[in-house]
């Protein structure tokens, strides 16, 4: 992601820090453990609700869940919807599967990894268009960097 053309975004809370496009905005749902990145023309209230349009808007919600003793992100992700498919972007390999928003209950591509201690699992839910993954997601999944990142 060009710098000139994003905003450094940091969450201590959730142990991570992200670079986005400077024409788009945060929403964060501390009550979720869960951010929000969105252009500028989408409302707060379309993200909330899940009132945008998935065939052109493009947008990233991150959300951590703890990584409990004896899981895994197959057990995660749940067997069946975890794909063999991964991006690689920056020093982390992230893999898809599909969930469930917590916030939308909409079934939601997502791509997960886990934290550099192996604590958290990190998921990145995106709006399904196409060139919002090709581009905006995989040039900010680039700039990820988790609280205790040794790289």
């Amino acid at each position: 992601m060009n710098a000139a053309k994003a905003v450094f975004y940091k969450n201590d809370s959730l142990g991570f820090s992200i670079m986005y496009p400077k024409d788009w905005k945060v929403l964060e749902k501390n009550d979720l453990d869960q951010v929000f990145f969105f252009p500028a023309n989408i409302t707060e209230q379309a993200i909330i609700n899940g009132q945008y349009d998935a065939s052109k808007d493009c947008a990233v919600a991150i959300s951590v869940a703890p990584l409990y003793q004896g899981s895994n992100l197959d057990k995660f992700c749940g067997n069946s919807q975890l794909h063999a498919d991964t991006l690689i972007a920056g020093i982390h390999t992230f893999r898809y599967c599909k969930k469930t928003s917590l916030l939308t209950g909409k079934t939601e591509d997502n791509l997960v990894v886990l934290n550099d201690a192996k604590t958290n699992i990190f998921v990145f839910s995106m709006i399904n268009n196409q060139r919002c993954v090709l581009s905006t997601t995989a040039g900010m999944l680039e700039t990820l960097k988790f609280k205790n990142d040794q790289h």
